[in-house]
């Protein structure tokens, strides 16, 4: 069959297409600018002279061929009644597509010139000149940079940008911005870089609401470190509202955060609303509205102080549509784990072997997202502001039930400030001037060595003078021993109180990337950076460097710090620990056999835990105080290691009060993250602190609670139960703790089996040379730790970090004397005379102990050691259990039955 003219015309139309591909984009991309100008020419030429309407009988014959696809393509054609607007339409969207990079409006204005050019051809009118008029300006806008005779290469291609509130304004007058979208920006996004829900609605070209919503019913009460931390979790979302709102302005000076609040018991769907119908108000004429939200992972998103979880089912009558984005590092693995969670990788191992040679998603830097930035800034005057600290604060508050006016109360949150593990900005990092995400952004770079010949941790220290010398940002707590022996270690063994002493911090005392991953902790729980970000960076700088040969030869244990694949282990930790989770939810439905699993962070860190009720109490519980048992698993173990105690407990333990176990994995265990960090033994008990106050007492409710622990779980939980005690007050203002916060003073009881820890006889306190007389935790407090200088230079050696891991004794542990007030050996009563005078006090837990000792511990004399605990002082109760080091998970029944005799002759007696 003879091909039609209409048919003809088609063909013709794709060969110009790929004309205009080759002689139009190549060229440019590539600097040839004449040959591009030439192909230009011609197809204008071309579409002016050749193309004519299409006729009936075209039409009639096109229909009647048999080939559907040519039948629906001449369709259009005919339907269009003329060619040239199609083909000026093609041209012109075209230009502008080389302009600006911009799909989606090249194709919106190709439409619209489609519709105009025929109006004005049949009926010439100063509306449709002006509407042309429009488009063409428009296009003239953005496309001045490419005409004005400098080659648009790849560099000065972003950098040419069209003035984007002109360029907005035109295109609403098209008829072009009818989208309106809000971004709803929340704790894990909280940045424009790597921003995938901005970047699309700036692209969209319509009118565009950045908006956050700070509740104290959903959100708040969910904030990680929230609880413990109040007034510091309040600086950190302080600054990284300013400093989102600043950068907002960056990309557009119209464009600004708008932050809605609301009053105690109002939900965050209420205020989403309330927004919702401001906006209808002050645009009648608006037919829809798009939210563009975050994905945070299926984990972060159960928690809850992220936004996605309060947008579930969220509709209103079909006038608004909810847009998920996320920014994983894989895609691909995100899919495979929901479409098959019991094939997906159970270990990192065979993870990174299927899923981290893949390489999908380049981060969006902010200049890109600048770039395309089409869109109209909206402004609510009801909600145009972004609250102070304060008023942050206050809103905290309310979350979690803290009643500011009251003195003592308020007394309590300043003094709970800096409390957090240190040099992260819970714990003594400055949040005005490192909190912000250009301060991050340069941190990153600084640390992958760009613009320096060093790298790491090394490189911040000597550039940034964060953490030392008179600019030093960072201030230590001097009643958290936490920060006491990592300031030692940071500072080389000095006696000085603090490393804004030293010109530079001694990061070979610390793990490698320490300081950097102690630092991006808030960061990345609250978005001010993607892990996306920071992988593509070590990409980019990895690719920079090439191959190196002597990087071939030398073993990784004797080359210099590597920040590349300390900046990999950081973020494809993170991005595992989160699939993992997600594949446990799915598979076994948040449950662990018949204990349920949870999941909380810790200073941004996924950390895990397990629980079960084991007694529900009489019907009339919910008026009765909650209580609850915290269980400690030892080193290598995880929280998994108290299953069979736990069922055992819920077999035996009875009466009125509901009854709650739960049992963390410790960070570092299990299945909790493993960050670079140096793990003492106050790291642990800071931890349990925070747990017992933040998922305990705090999420479930617990009105009080015993603590009990295994081997080194035994000795955090001894600790954590002295701390506990521990409310420094302006009477008492300086008894040191883990952490140097407040305790609850909540815990009633303590069980120990076969705990760790240094316990000594009373003939033993008495014959100790000491050199002062201190305690341990008075000579950490006060900088005479007096190590043998030796440890300190050994761990220096290449490879020799290892002494400073897990289970170090760097700096010595607190002893069982001091932490339950024995009456010999503790700051109570020394037993013997010194001229030792500190200015610091200490915590002792001197409630009622369980020592359930199992005596065949080949670890040590199990029975002489179970016989000093017991006679450190009144109230501790030994029962001996014919069991190994782990009797809990050797004879669990024996384990249950003297805890739940204890529980009702010991602690509930006192």
């Amino acid at each position: 069959m003879p091909e039609t003219k209409t048919e003809r015309l088609h063909h013709l139309w794709w060969c110009e297409s790929l004309l205009l591909a080759i002689g139009l984009y190549l060229p440019i991309l590539y600097g040839c600018f004449p040959f591009s100008l030439f192909a230009v020419s011609s197809l204008f030429i071309s579409t002016q002279f050749r193309f004519k309407p299409v006729s009936n009988r075209e039409k009639e014959n096109s229909n009647s061929n048999c080939n559907p696809r040519k039948s629906a393509l001449v369709e259009i054609q005919v339907e269009n009644q003329n060619q040239k607007p199609a083909h000026l339409a093609s041209l012109i969207s075209n230009l502008y597509l080389l302009a600006t990079g911009n799909w989606q409006l090249a194709t919106t204005l190709a439409i619209n010139i489609v519709k105009l050019l025929p109006q004005l051809h049949k009926e010439p009118s100063p509306i449709s000149m002006l509407r042309l008029f429009a488009v063409l300006a428009t296009v003239s806008i953005a496309a001045q940079g490419v005409f004005s005779f400098t080659l648009p290469t790849a560099t000065t291609f972003q950098q040419q940008r069209p003035s984007s509130s002109s360029a907005s304004q035109l295109y609403e007058r098209i008829g072009g911005g009818s989208s309106f979208d809000i971004v709803l920006f929340g704790a894990g996004d909280l940045r424009t870089t790597d921003h995938d829900g901005l970047a699309t609605a700036l692209s969209n070209g319509g009118k565009i609401l950045p908006l956050c919503i700070l509740d104290t019913e959903n959100t708040l009460p969910n904030m990680p470190m929230g609880r413990s931390h109040t007034f510091d979790t309040a600086a950190i979302l302080s600054s990284s509202l300013e400093s989102l709102n600043g950068n907002l302005s960056s990309i557009n000076q119209e464009l600004k955060l708008h932050v809605k609040t609301g009053a105690k018991g109002q939900q965050f769907k209420e205020l989403l609303n309330d927004v919702v119908e401001e906006i209808k108000i002050q645009y009648p004429d608006l037919e829809h509205v798009t939210i563009h939200a975050c994905d945070l992972g299926e984990v972060d998103n159960q928690l809850g102080y992220g936004t996605l979880l309060h947008l579930k089912d969220y509709q209103d009558d079909g006038f608004v549509t909810v847009n998920t984005w996320n920014c994983h590092l894989r895609k691909q693995a995100w899919e495979d784990v929901k479409i098959s969670p019991s094939s997906f990788p159970s270990n990192f191992l065979d993870y990174e072997k299927k899923y981290c040679l893949h390489d999908e998603k380049y981060a969006v830097k902010r200049e890109d997202v600048s770039k395309n930035n089409r869109a109209e800034a909206v402004k609510i005057d009801s909600i145009n502001k972004v609250p102070s600290k304060e008023d942050i604060s206050k809103l905290l508050c309310a979350a979690f039930d803290y009643n500011l006016n009251d003195e003592d109360t308020k007394l309590k949150l300043e003094r709970d400030c800096n409390t957090g593990i240190f040099a992260t900005h819970w714990g003594g990092l400055d949040t005005i001037s490192t909190f912000t995400e250009d301060s991050v952004l340069e941190a990153i770079a600084t640390f992958f060595g760009e613009g320096s010949d060093n790298d790491g941790d090394e490189a911040l220290v000597q550039r940034l003078k964060w953490w030392s010398g008179t600019q030093s940002k960072l201030t230590r707590n001097n009643l958290s021993l936490e920060h006491s022996a990592i300031n030692w270690m940071m500072t080389g063994g000095s006696d000085n109180s603090s490393t804004s002493s030293f010109d530079s911090v001694k990061t070979k005392s610390l793990i490698e990337g320490e300081l950097w991953t102690r630092y991006l902790a808030a960061p990345l729980l609250f978005g001010l950076v993607s892990p996306r970000y920071i992988l593509q960076k070590a990409r980019d700088i990895e690719s920079s460097k090439g191959s190196n040969l002597l990087d071939n030869i030398v073993p990784t244990l004797l080359k210099s710090k590597n920040s590349i694949d300390v900046a990999r282990t950081l973020v494809e930790a993170r991005e595992w620990h989160k699939l993992f989770a997600y594949k446990n939810m799915l598979q076994n439905e948040d449950k662990e056999d018949n204990l349920y699993v949870g999941y909380w962070r810790w200073h941004g860190f996924l950390c895990r835990y397990v629980g079960l009720v084991i007694n529900k109490g009489s019907e009339k519980s919910e008026l009765i105080e909650k209580e609850g048992i915290v269980l400690v698993h030892g080193f290598g173990a995880s929280g998994s290691q108290w299953k069979k105690t736990i069922t055992e407990l819920e077999h035996i333990v009875s009466g009125d009060k509901e009854v709650e176990a739960l049992a963390p994995d410790l960070i570092g265990f299990g299945q909790c993250e493993k960050p670079s960090l140096t793990y003492t033994q106050y790291l642990w008990e800071s931890y349990i602190a925070s747990f017992t106050k933040d998922i305990a007492i705090g999420r479930q409710k617990w009105s009080s609670y015993t603590i009990g622990g295994n081997s080194i779980g035994g000795y955090t939980a001894m600790s954590a139960s002295a701390d506990d005690t521990v409310v420094n007050n302006d009477t008492d203002s300086l008894i040191v703790t883990c952490s140097g916060a407040n305790g609850s003073r909540k815990c009633k009881g303590l069980v120990l089996m076969n705990s760790a820890g240094k316990v000594f006889k009373k003939e033993e306190i008495e014959l100790m040379a000491s050199e002062n007389g201190s305690t341990v935790a008075e000579a950490t407090a006060n900088d005479l730790i007096g190590l043998s200088s030796g440890i300190l230079r050994d761990s220096l050696d290449p490879g020799a970090i290892n002494v400073m891991i897990s289970g170090s004794k760097l700096p010595p542990p607190r002893t069982a004397n001091e932490l339950l007030g024995a009456d010999f050996g503790s700051s109570k009563n020394r037993g013997h005379s010194t001229t030792f005078k500190s200015k610091y006090k200490e915590g002792t837990f001197d409630g009622p102990v369980l020592i359930a000792q199992g005596q065949l511990d080949p670890l040590n004399d199990a029975k002489g050691r179970a016989e000093m605990f017991g006679n450190l002082r009144e109230g501790i109760r030994v029962d001996p259990i014919n069991a190994g080091h782990c009797p809990h998970d050797e004879l669990p029944l024996d384990i249950a039955k003297s805890i739940s005799s204890w529980l009702k002759n010991d602690v509930v007696s006192t």
